[in-house]
């Protein structure tokens, strides 16, 4: 045995003990690191891995800056409030678990003191249900960790920035499936692993990061169905889906919708490939079928259509009369005075413009010529809303290219990426929340800008 094994046994072993949830941190990325190296046997596997190593580190840096800056400012655990909250509910939870009231931690954090004092208020002193506001199962699932490992949340920032690092690396694998090319594949991965607000929120102890690793997971195992028809993938977009929905409860739908079109989509490409006898037969059956369905369900679906439809609108309007944040409104002041939209209220054909302003909201804003006067803390996103409205040209010329490449997988794609990001737009109305939530889907902007960008100069591969 080698003296450089050893001492790394023993480092390894020191933190095992003084440390345990450093250790399971760094097992971690050191698993990530070994996935790269594994699986991805390209040309630029050793890019991906120094980009990955350099990530980490940078987020390692501004994850405990977060922690100790919040303390020192005597805000709690975090710069985010979403985050805090988060923090106090898991450790509430931790401590009904172990029965031990950590209190320690709390004579360091008056902020997570009076937060358990509240929660245990609330809750009775017992563990809540899983889906109760602002307790979901990632709550629980940070919760579970403190009461295994202790009281960690630098740590538990920290494996947020793995699922960071890990955003880009699955930007890449999209990249290269979407353009052919190795400079736009890996332009997309350096992009988004340095991309300001990702960094930011990977950084911080919100599930959002982890949520958009597995959208990506998700998005990734439908585009390799698509090109491929591997049944395998498949399999890995419906693990992603119902993974994904124990952090983003709301888009189980819309995942699944997403799933259910490609599989349709698929089933009509092998069918339009046939005799057109057998197309005609195989058509007519299809339409036969799902019309049987849909009326032997009507009542079932028009109420989930209903229901679903309206609590989205709904949750725009509540967020649209905030008076606390920076909000936006995308309907007419009529659409906002009714109170609760029916079905019949979607007549009107000013709601279906609203979508294409929603649109540029979630995506766009804040705008630079809307200073947020009274939320100056918008005004470090401008720099990255400046970048996105430039590259706009090169993301419309990508999207063209990438159609001119593979007009089938673009489309789809691109289909299952509105299908899923128009409702979130529609649903959205605070701007310190937009900026969060899409971040989901910006790794495609980035890819079709970076395929725009670059095309012309990287040749057909």
């Amino acid at each position: 045995m080698k003296i450089k094994d050893i001492i790394f046994g023993c480092i390894l072993g020191a933190i095992s003990v003084f440390s345990p949830a450093s250790f399971l941190v760094l097992g971690a990325f050191l698993l990530s690191l070994w996935l790269i190296k594994k699986y991805i046997r390209t040309e630029s596997q050793k890019f991906l891995i120094a980009i990955f190593i350099t990530g980490f580190i940078l987020r390692v840096i501004l994850s405990s800056f977060n922690y100790y800056a919040a303390e020192s400012a005597g805000i709690g655990s975090d710069i985010q409030p979403d985050a805090r909250v988060y923090n106090t509910n898991a450790f509430y939870i931790a401590s009904v678990i172990t029965g031990n009231k950590y209190d320690q931690a709390m004579d360091r954090d008056a902020i997570l003191k009076k937060g358990m004092e509240v929660a245990g208020a609330i809750h009775r002193g017992k563990l809540p249900p899983v889906g109760t506001y602002q307790i979901g199962f990632y709550v629980y699932l940070i919760g579970w960790i403190y009461s295994l490992l202790g009281y960690c949340p630098i740590a538990m920032k920290i494996m947020n920035s793995v699922f960071g690092c890990g955003t880009a690396i699955l930007t890449y694998l999209i990249a290269r499936r979407i353009s052919g090319s190795e400079i736009i594949s890996k332009a997309s991965a350096a992009v988004v692993m340095f991309f300001p607000s990702m960094v930011l929120w990977s950084a911080a102890l919100l599930r959002d990061t982890i949520a958009n690793f597995l959208f990506l997971a998700y998005m990734l195992s439908l585009l390799v169905y698509i090109g491929s028809g591997s049944r395998r993938s498949l399999v890995m977009s419906l693990i992603s889906t119902i993974v994904l929905s124990l952090f983003k409860e709301k888009a189980v739908l819309l995942l699944a919708a997403g799933f259910v079109f490609v599989l349709i989509a698929g089933l009509f490409r092998r069918i339009l490939n046939r005799k057109h006898l057998t197309v005609f037969v195989a058509l007519f059956f299809i339409f036969t079928v799902t019309a049987g369905i849909f009326l032997s369900n009507k009542n079932f679906i028009t109420r989930q259509l209903h229901d679903k439809t309206i609590s989205m609108f709904t949750q725009h309007q509540s967020y649209a009369a905030d008076d606390r944040a920076f909000v936006y409104r995308i309907f007419k002041d009529s659409i906002y005075e009714k109170g609760k939209l029916q079905l019949s209220d979607f007549s009107d054909a000013s709601l279906y413009f609203s979508v294409f302003k929603a649109l540029a909201y979630f995506f766009l804003s804040p705008f630079p010529w809307q200073v947020p006067y009274y939320h100056l803390g918008l005004l470090m996103f401008y720099p990255q809303v400046l970048a996105t409205f430039i590259s706009l040209p090169f993301i419309m010329l990508g999207l063209l290219m990438s159609m001119r490449r593979n007009m089938y997988v673009t489309a789809i794609i691109v289909m299952v990426l509105a299908l899923i990001a128009v409702p979130y737009a529609l649903a959205e109305g605070v701007v310190g929340i937009v900026v969060r939530h899409r971040d989901m889907f910006m790794p495609f902007l980035v890819i079709f800008a970076s395929y725009g960008f670059f095309r012309p100069k990287a040749g057909v591969e």
